[in-house]
């Protein structure tokens, strides 16, 4: 027999970790060919891209500092799991350049695959299918869902670009494995 549940939680008065994310990797869901779990707790530990020509490459994304943040919202109805993992964040001083890289994003309707890391260290990977690792339940890959581009008013306002990059999922983002490199 088979237990759907085989640990709990635990909380120690050392548990103390900052919000806040720091970097951000973003690559087209066709650049990214296989991702393998194996750490002692199911942490990916390693991303193969596609060879190309053209290579497939994970591009950084650098928000403005304390500006992104990472949500993910797992609701349960009839039965079901459903995981929404959501990224927002701001570039700041809108250009031509960072406008053409928030167009490439918008473009990729086949999807993205996103790393984030957050303040506390730990990275986590998102929007990934039964494509790239079969051992994950249902997913989608992330898109692009929204982009505001704002000049302000006064030459205090922010002047900046905001995205949102979201994914919908049967299970949460998975934990990447501390020595993995991200092909970049």
């Amino acid at each position: 027999m088979s237990f759907c549940l085989t640990g709990g939680i635990a909380n120690t008065c050392a548990d103390s970790c900052a919000g806040g994310i720091g970097r951000v990797w973003i690559a087209p869901s066709d650049a990214v060919d296989t991702v393998t779990t194996g750490g002692a707790d199911g942490e990916v530990d390693s991303i193969t891209m596609v060879v190309g020509p053209p290579a497939g490459l994970f591009y950084e994304f650098d928000f403005y500092q304390e500006t992104a943040s990472f949500t993910e919202t797992l609701e349960r109805a009839q039965g079901n799991a459903s995981v929404v993992s959501s990224l927002t964040g701001s570039i700041i001083c809108r250009s031509q350049a960072k406008r053409n890289a928030i167009m490439e994003l918008a473009s990729c309707s086949c999807g993205l695959v996103v790393i984030h890391e957050e303040a506390s260290g730990k990275r986590w990977i998102w929007g990934l299918t039964k494509d790239y690792l079969d051992t994950l339940s249902f997913g989608y890959n992330a898109q692009l869902i929204s982009g505001e581009g704002v000049s302000g008013a006064a030459i205090t306002d922010s002047n900046q670009e905001t995205i949102t990059v979201e994914a919908k999922a049967a299970a949460k983002a998975l934990e990447l494995d501390s020595a993995v490199v991200i092909p970049v």
